[in-house]
């Protein structure tokens, strides 16, 4: 790990002097926590309950994917080379599918092992299929019995990233050209969706409220605001953290004063202003720490392999033993370990060397 702490009032600053790896991390471990406490039916201390219900981890991974998949979108606009959308494509893939593919192969053999489902071949087409594709979100009945009741729960924000990669991928020239007032309409109008949303489910039939909340629409709001951060990240992203302190005050005074009786609950997942403060905070803190970079990023492995683990523990001790939440965490790491440097590495290094054959413009 490498650590330069810059100055917030730094004139020039690269793209890349951030601590997001570190945040990101934090964000990963913050859901896997939050899994093992309420799937193992943990008594912990309330300030511990407060705490994490101020940091919601998935609102932080989806504001930063929001900044970094803009810039990298950007950056393959921008680029000197053809193909440019078969190599945001490449990227894409390989971030995602090879490891959840292999963690698919796990989730699946401790299924047949511990469990053995009778079920119809076509049950486990569909399983499998969504899972491989984009329907992570889904899933099936035959497996209500095993574990919490579904193999790997924490994946329903796949589809959402996926989402927002194509999005980014096709409206990053417009948002490029957006001025701040334009887009402060933009995420104004995202906003009002994220608080609408939740009022719905009394109109809307389940399934279609249900399938809404997979998409990007009711988050739709963090993925802008990392957009136009990314975008003004020389005039309004420099100010932004030149004062992170101010940022990360109203975070933590709103998270106090909002924990004690819940005054304002308007968005979906959290409230709106948990989320816009805790972005800002992440952005400003983010910069401010300066470069910041993990030589091995475990972030999407503890994430995706955590509630494998979950499910295998519940289901052979059931609930309410810490000890077995601190074993389910440290082989949460030690599965991430093994999907960063097994798969997630290499694959990165396949996708440079099939990047580098690409032929350039003309």
């Amino acid at each position: 790990m490498s650590c330069r702490v810059l100055g917030p009032l730094e004139k020039e600053r690269a793209f890349g002097d951030n601590a997001f790896d570190v945040i990101r991390l934090i964000a990963a471990v913050s859901v896997m926590l939050g899994h093992i406490v309420s799937h193992l039916q943990l008594d912990v201390p309330g300030i511990y309950r407060a705490a994490h219900q101020s940091f919601p981890g998935v609102i932080v991974l989806f504001f930063l994917s929001g900044y970094l998949i803009t810039a990298s979108a950007d950056r393959e606009k921008t680029g000197d080379h053809s193909c440019k959308t078969f190599r945001y494509a490449l990227s894409r893939f390989f971030r995602i599918y090879p490891a959840l593919i292999v963690c698919l192969l796990v989730s699946i053999l401790s299924v047949l092992v511990l469990y053995r489902p009778t079920a119809p071949l076509i049950e486990w087409v569909k399983w499998i299929g969504s899972q491989i594709t984009f329907g992570q979100f889904y899933s099936p009945g035959f497996l209500e019995g095993y574990g919490v009741g579904a193999p790997n729960g924490s994946l329903w924000t796949i589809p959402i990233e996926i989402q927002w990669y194509i999005l980014a991928w096709l409206l990053t020239p417009w948002l490029k050209k957006r001025s701040v007032a334009e887009y402060v309409l933009l995420i104004a109008g995202a906003l009002a969706l994220s608080c609408v949303y939740p009022f719905t489910q009394a109109v809307l039939p389940r399934s279609l409220y249900l399938l809404i909340d997979v998409t990007v629409i009711p988050y739709l709001y963090l993925f802008l605001l990392g957009s136009f951060l990314y975008f003004k990240r020389e005039t309004i992203g420099k100010t932004v953290t030149r004062y992170w302190w101010v940022f990360l005050s109203l975070y933590l005074l709103w998270s106090v004063f909002n924990n004690q009786g819940r005054v304002f609950s308007l968005g979906t997942y959290c409230d709106i202003l948990t989320g816009v403060l805790l972005s800002l905070s992440v952005f400003s803190c983010g910069y401010a720490v300066g470069k910041v970079r993990l030589k091995a990023d475990f972030s999407y492995g503890i994430y995706i392999y955590h509630m494998v683990i979950v499910n295998i523990f519940v289901h052979l001790f059931g609930r309410g033993s810490f000890v077995n939440g601190l074993i389910i965490a440290v082989l949460s790491f030690l599965c991430a370990a093994l999907s960063w440097y097994g798969v997630e590495k290499p694959c990165g290094k396949l996708k440079e060397r099939i990047a580098r054959r690409l032929p350039k413009r003309q």
